[in-house]
Order: structure tokens, then sequence, then C-alpha cells
């Protein structure tokens, strides 16, 4: 009788040598596709983000075509305007002006920007039930996607004014998007500062389409036409040029810091504490405005920058387009996209 041979049977598996094949496989595979999703995650940043400005540059249309003007630059109600005039009280911005038209009345109505002033929002939203309130000045259609700042913007605080209860200071939310105000190297108030030229660390006048508080300019003031002249644009909380990180702080939703007196005589250098106009609006400065290398940390804190790839920052147009614009773009073409009525021809522009 032949006896049948066991046939012994072993179940495969990897070696250390395949497997270590197989992981590192794995690993290109996941370096060669991380770049891409990152990519892809920062385009569609990106893309709300120009949608905020676009929405924003609609409203402002919305709000100018309703009161044939355009937003103030600031505002402070009527009573509540001192005997001293405007000097030193903080001021609603033109962000808070333009929340209906952007779907946000609720809002509007609990700030009541026509009914108080900045600093009696701030008592009513850090008083005992202004949690309401409080939430009404911190809009997300304010905030860049792409950008890492926090959600309060504490280093642009509202403050109480002189010996007032210091329990009235407010943390106002953070924007990622200011007016364009100027070409010089501040922004100001008025349209009538001497104008000091380059290097001078005090205002000029306000050549952009947010100037002055409360003054009646329209689409129409706009005589270098819609298309040619930038209007809303963008600042990162920070910004990294080499090996420096540029503070640049962002800007503050609904409220600026402090008003000067429209037409007044008092001139405060760059990044003095306190002074509000570079709040919710920017400088193109003579063309060293986007993400430059300022040589004065404070200059950044006037002027305009993202954390978007490729260099640059996005930018609302008078006529409600929408264009990202390179920080290698040249200076004039830059200093002429921040003036409304300077008669120049722009060229160079690659949109």
């Amino acid at each position: 009788m032949v006896e049948i041979g066991k046939r012994s049977c072993r179940r495969g598996a990897f070696t250390l040598v395949e497997l270590l094949v197989v992981i590192a496989i794995i690993g290109i595979l996941v370096g060669l596709l991380l770049p891409a999703v990152q990519a892809a995650r920062e385009a569609a940043r990106r893309m709300q983000c120009s949608n905020n400005l676009k929405q924003m540059g609609l409203a402002i249309h919305n709000w100018e075509s309703a009161n044939r003007r355009l937003p103030p630059m600031g505002l402070i109600p009527k009573r509540a305007i001192s005997p001293e005039g405007y000097a030193r009280q903080p001021s609603w911005s033109w962000q808070v002006l333009i929340l209906p038209q952007m779907e946000q009345s609720n809002a509007f109505n609990l700030i009541d920007p026509y009914g108080r002033s900045a600093m009696q929002g701030c008592v009513a939203a850090t008083a005992v039930g202004g949690e309401a309130v409080l939430a009404a000045f911190e809009t997300p259609y304010f905030i860049c996607p792409s950008d890492i700042g926090p959600k309060q913007n504490a280093y642009r605080f509202i403050g109480p004014p002189p010996k007032a209860n210091l329990n009235e200071l407010m943390v106002p939310g953070r924007t990622n998007y200011v007016g364009v105000n100027s070409i010089y190297e501040c922004t100001t108030f008025s349209d009538n500062r001497p104008e000091e030229g380059p290097g001078s660390s005090f205002p000029s006048p306000a050549s952009g389409i947010f100037s002055e508080l409360e003054k009646k300019h329209s689409m129409a003031s706009v005589t270098d036409g819609l298309s040619n002249t930038a209007m809303l644009g963008e600042r990162a909380w920070e910004y990294y040029r080499g090996s420096r990180t540029y503070l640049s702080r962002a800007g503050t939703q609904l409220m600026n810091r402090d008003s000067r007196f429209s037409g007044g005589s008092e001139h405060q250098p760059v990044g003095t504490f306190g002074v509000g106009d570079s709040d919710t609006c920017g400088t193109l400065a003579y063309g060293k405005a986007i993400n430059y290398p300022h040589r004065i940390m404070e200059q950044s804190q006037v002027t305009f920058s993202s954390l978007h790839a490729g260099g640059g920052a996005v930018f609302t147009f008078g006529d409600g387009s929408v264009h990202f614009i390179s920080e290698m773009t040249d200076a004039e073409t830059l200093t002429r996209l921040g003036d409304r009525h300077d008669g120049q021809v722009m060229n160079g522009l690659d949109l």
C-alpha cells in the first residue's frame, strides 16, 4: 500500500525588505500628493477671500446708489460730537454702514451706528447682557480664510477717553479687508493735509476712494476711472519676507480707534499708538505697499499684505471687479492705483 506523502503548505508573508519598499512608495506618493492638496486648499481659500471682497464691493455700490455718496471713512453721530469736534473720539467705520447691504441688518440694528457713538457701542457691548451686541462686532465676512490672526484684534483695541472707566475697554473683531485711503506714507482722515513728499512721517492728503470723515464723495469723484482705481485690499495679521516677520496686525471691524478733527492741524507720526485711521483703511505708500520689507516695522500696519501663495494680495477695484495684484508690481503702477483723481495714465498692470 502506497502512502501518500503530506504536502506542507505555508502561508506567504511580506519580507522585511518588501515591507520597507511598500512604506517607501507610500511615503513618495504622500510627498507628491500633499503639495497638490495644500495648493487646492489655498486656491479654495483665495476664492473665498475674493468672494468676500466682491460682496463688499457690491455692498459699497449699493450703499452709494441709495445714499448718493460713498460710505465715509469714519462716522460720529451728531449727538455724540463734543464741543471740541471729532478730536480723539472712536468713530464707526465704513464697514458698519454697509452691513445691511451684506444681509447683516440684525447686526446693524444691534450696533445702531446712527443712534450712538462708537464709545457708547463699546459700553453696550461690554455691559452685562451685552453679548448680542458684542457678537455683532465680529462678522465672518470681513476675515480672509488664509490669514492666521486671532478672532479679536487686541493690538488695535478701542480705548476709553481720558479719565473714563477702564472697564469700558473693548477688543474689536479682526478684519483683513481695509479701504484704500492714500498713496502716501500714512493714512489720514483729511483731504486737506499738505503733501510732504517721500520720506515724510506725517499724514498727507487722503487721495483714495476712502477719505475724510463724513465727506460726500461719490463714485463720480473717481475721475481716473473705476476700473483703474483700487477701492479695497487685504492686510494680514503678519507676513514674512526673508527671515523677518512683519507684524502688520490686520485691521478692526466696524470701528476706528480715534478720529482727528477733519481739517485739523494735528499731525501724528506713522505707527503712533492710538491713531485709528489705519484701522479700517490703508495706503499704497508710494508703491511700497504689498508684502513690502519696510525698514520701519510700523509701516506694515498701514499698508497691504496677505498670506496667499504666489506673493501678492487681493484687491477690489472701483468698478467692483476683484484682482490679485502681485507684490512685484512696480511702484509707479501701484501709486496710480491708489489715487482716484491724479489724472495720470496707468500702464503696465497685467490683470
